[in-house]
């Protein structure tokens, strides 16, 4: 009611159980990792400041760099862009139990508004999964970044400011 348009940056219709088993399968030394993570978390012992550090070291150090399509110049861009952002151990525990098992493909056509949806092709998230998104939609234009991962504004931002200026442009 109160959207003229819409931008979903890697975003996802649903994350459903199969999703979740074929990304342990595809990452399974990150999922190792994490399950490692979770487990030293669980140490009653350790504040939310000690939790959070952790956190940010996980995400900067093994997930992000995996998220990105060049392993070789991803740790710099990330650590450019993340290193000085605050991290939340709490916030990241909400969005683990947020995007467990959600489906959100039959609420889609809600949407009334013009929508652009953007993937990288080297996601961890499949882009089809993006472009299911995009295709739940009434009126989306689906945009697949061919040199990203996860983070298109980092990877291509030329590319990635001109395409969101044209799209917000033409309202």
């Amino acid at each position: 009611e109160i959207l003229s348009s819409a931008i979903f940056l890697s975003g996802l219709a649903a994350y459903t159980q199969e999703d979740a088993v074929a990304f342990s399968e595809k990452y399974a030394d990150l999922t190792k990792s994490f399950i490692a993570f979770m487990q030293e978390m669980a140490d009653e012992s350790l504040t939310d400041e000690v939790r959070t550090e952790r956190l940010k070291e996980l995400w900067l150090t093994e997930f992000f760099p995996t998220m990105m399509a060049d392993p070789e110049s991803g740790p710099d861009l990330i650590e450019k862009a993340f290193g000085p952002a605050e991290f939340s151990w709490i916030h990241g525990q909400l969005a683990n139990q947020e995007s467990q098992g959600f489906d959100m493909r039959d609420q889609l056509a809600a949407i009334p508004v013009r929508s652009l949806v953007i993937t990288g092709a080297y996601d961890m998230s499949p882009p089809e999964k993006a472009k299911e998104l995009a295709d739940g939609l009434k009126d989306s234009v689906y945009v697949l970044f061919e040199e990203s991962g996860h983070f298109a504004p980092l990877e291509e931002p030329e590319k990635f400011e001109g395409l969101v200026f044209d799209f917000l442009d033409a309202e």
